[in-house]
């Protein structure tokens, strides 16, 4: 799911959470608070899945670059140098 999209989710979340409050005091205010909370809860896993998704994504780049070799062009380079 899109950053965008879990965003508009979280607005939809306050605008529950805003109408649940105006409910009289009760189980079906509590039980809609609650299940609001739950869904607050997976948008927020979304997330992290997400964040930690891209931040690995990075690592394996990073990790992949390091451990490149040089290219056959500037190993000779290297060697064809370092003789003189």
């Amino acid at each position: 799911m899109e950053w965008a999209a879990l965003q508009e989710l979280e607005k939809m979340v306050g605008k529950l959470t805003f109408t649940a409050l105006k409910l009289s005091p009760g189980v079906e205010r509590r039980d809609s608070l609650i299940l609001i909370g739950s869904f607050r809860n997976r948008i927020a896993a979304m997330k992290r899945v997400r964040v930690r998704g891209s931040a690995h994504r990075i690592q394996l780049q990073e990790k992949s670059l390091a451990t490149a070799s040089p290219s056959p062009g500037l190993a000779c380079f290297g060697e064809a140098h370092s003789r003189r």
